[in-house]
């Protein structure tokens, strides 16, 4: 797992989620992420933004997961914790 920030295709600053969002370290440009939650300015700001065109839209109505990569998280959080473990004793 890697962490991402994220750039809309106009790399305006209003087109930019700081993150980290946590990923696969094999993604790659053009791959799809699904979002689950944008905020209240998601949808106002989706469009026709910088002079894009049209966008899809899909209307998700399963319950949201946390991550599709349980393994790689749980692994991560385990490199993590003992990384951290090992600070504290020096």
């Amino acid at each position: 797992m890697a962490e991402f920030s994220f750039w809309g295709p106009t790399c305006d600053t209003i087109d930019f989620m700081k993150g980290p969002f946590l990923l696969p370290a094999s993604i790659k440009e053009g791959d799809y992420i699904e979002i689950g939650n944008t905020g209240a300015y998601g949808r106002a700001i989706a469009g026709r933004f910088n002079g894009y065109g049209a966008f899809d839209e899909a209307i998700l109505l399963d319950q949201p997961m946390l991550t599709m990569y349980p393994a790689e998280v749980e692994q991560s959080e385990r490199s993590e914790g003992r990384r951290e473990a090992q600070q504290a004793q020096a």
